[in-house]
């Protein structure tokens, strides 16, 4: 991760004089690299607010199947709408996901449309390069978060089929019955926050570097 933070303040360094030494369209590659920085932050935004509903999911559930549970009704009431919470948040999360990857793609786009305009063949080259390099990067991450989104689903899923269910057979041994595969939906929740965790600490890091060569 060092060495690509490294590619990518070169790159910024270079890609931000680069557009900004253009004709025409002067402020549209800095204008999208501010727009594409900033949907970035919107789903860093949407990721913290995930992981913060998948706990309250998980906590909920667990207080939900504890042994000797007095008040069940009240636990599911709680349950089925931290997962309604899920919902709602995981959705902003896929909607905003695919605006980034939009935004980037028509950075790194008009990024190739300024380069092919330069008359020096090194200029040129090395504007191309560093695009590269970065859009690179930037695909990772567009990548990874279409990975994670899957695993979201899945988990909302699977939280809503145990809704369901409760809302059949809140009995006790139907809570008896239900809890293994509980457990394995809140141990699941787990393991996503961990994945959701990478996502958002790649896409900060990138975006600080992509936010400080806008400013450059």
């Amino acid at each position: 991760m060092k060495k690509r933070i490294a590619i990518i303040i070169a790159t910024l360094a270079v890609g931000a004089v680069l557009v900004l030494s253009g004709c025409a369209s002067t402020q549209t590659g800095t204008e999208q690299g501010v727009t594409t920085s900033q949907s970035m932050e919107t789903v860093e935004g949407d990721i913290r607010l995930v992981v913060i509903d998948v706990n309250s999911a998980g906590q909920a559930l667990a207080s939900l199947i504890r042994p000797n549970q007095a008040e069940t009704a009240k636990a599911l009431d709680t349950y089925s709408k931290s997962v309604d919470a899920l919902v709602k948040s995981s959705e902003k999360y896929t909607k905003h996901s695919e605006e980034m990857r939009v935004h980037g793609r028509d950075y790194f786009e008009d990024w190739r449309v300024q380069g092919s305009t330069y008359q020096n063949a090194q200029i040129r080259s090395l504007s191309d390069q560093r695009r590269s390099e970065l859009s690179a990067v930037y695909a990772d991450i567009a990548t990874q978060s279409v990975g994670v989104q899957g695993s979201v689903a899945t988990h909302v899923s699977m939280l809503q089929e145990i809704k369901t269910y409760f809302t059949t057979d809140l009995t006790p041994r139907g809570v008896q019955v239900m809890t293994p595969t509980a457990l394995d939906a809140i141990a699941d929740g787990h393991a996503l926050n961990i994945k959701l965790e990478n996502v958002l600490a790649s896409i900060s890091a990138v975006r600080y570097e992509l936010a400080s060569g806008d400013s450059r």
